[in-house]
């Protein structure tokens, strides 16, 4: 996958941490368990809070600011407002889990941006057995 250029879009922020030092492959894989774990959340505070402390913990060991993280997670805001009459008319605790599991799973993909460089990301998608089409549509959208 050769090609790649960096540009403004470029979301990676280079330290030297330990979470940077651990293959993409890795980082895809703790990413992929950890939305997993948000999706199977329903309701349950006490789980996002957990799971918001192991966010905090992966931000630790890449020496990201949680700042950092969360104002790249602000991206779903719109996605946010636009559920709001949920919090009305929906079940009770509907749009908390709405919203819970939003910031959560955007501030996981913003960690992973953050500590992978694209290339390295399409690379170990690709190895990882994710089908082509999907890392070509990533890959395309990129550029």
């Amino acid at each position: 996958m050769s090609g790649f250029h960096a540009g403004a879009l470029e979301l990676y922020v280079p330290r030297n941490s330990m979470a940077h030092r651990w293959s993409a492959r890795t980082r895809v894989l703790l990413v992929f368990a950890f939305l997993v774990a948000v999706a199977a959340t329903r309701a349950v505070p006490t789980a996002w809070a957990v799971l918001a402390g192991i966010l905090l913990g992966g931000c630790i060991a890449a020496r990201l600011s949680p700042l950092l993280i969360l104002q790249r997670a602000l991206v779903a805001l719109p996605f946010l407002v636009a559920a709001v009459p949920l919090a009305f008319v929906g079940p009770p605790g509907r749009y908390e889990s709405i919203c819970a599991t939003t910031v959560l799973s955007v501030a996981a993909a913003a960690w992973l941006a953050a500590t992978t460089r694209f290339p390295d990301l399409a690379r170990a998608m690709a190895q990882l057995g994710v089908p082509r089409v999907l890392v070509s549509v990533a890959v395309m959208a990129w550029r």
